[in-house]
């Protein structure tokens, strides 16, 4: 019975190790993109959900100031008829089931993140995303929604529609 030799031994662990150096980065550089879908894909959820609930308040004839619009059974916070940030990020994150076709777990507190996926945070008319891992804009992976409202003088008056911003830039 013949074994293997020395020499052959450290050439196949030489090669293995060629091997996972490159393919360390590749793979590395896979988790910063599937941050980056992620991040698009709430994106794209949140644009798609905020649009079928404004055609809802035009059919309904709620599209401009502040009201509420019935969705399944629940009275969703609206503003120009599209989904109203209202400075309160628990309602917030609670109503998103009502517009939003994607299931997630959000938290509102920096410091229970827990098993939710998104941290939320609420700045007047403002709601940022941020993936788990992240909680600043300067880092680069975040979304905002911003209610269809802009602030002139000292009154909030109705904007065009809601914006929805992404950066991925960091994920």
């Amino acid at each position: 019975m013949r074994g293997f030799t020395l020499i052959e031994l450290i050439v196949v662990i030489v090669v293995l190790a060629i091997l996972a150096v490159i393919a360390a980065p590749r793979f590395l550089n896979l988790q910063s993109d599937a941050r980056s879908s992620i991040v698009q894909g709430l994106s794209a959820a949140l644009r798609t959900g905020s649009d079928l609930v404004h055609a809802k308040a035009v059919i309904e004839g709620v599209d401009s100031g502040s009201d509420e619009i019935e969705i399944d059974g629940y009275l969703l916070s609206i503003r120009s008829g599209y989904p109203r940030v209202a400075a309160n990020c628990e309602r917030f994150t609670s109503d998103l089931r009502y517009w939003v076709d994607m299931q997630l777990k959000t938290t509102c507190s920096d410091t229970e993140q827990g098993e939710a996926e998104w941290y939320g945070e609420v700045s007047r008319n403002q709601f940022y995303f941020f993936p788990v891992g992240y909680d600043q804009l300067s880092q680069g992976c975040y979304i905002i929604y911003t209610t269809a409202s802009e602030r002139v003088g000292g009154e909030w008056i109705d904007a065009d529609s809601a914006s929805i911003e992404y950066d991925t830039s960091g994920c």
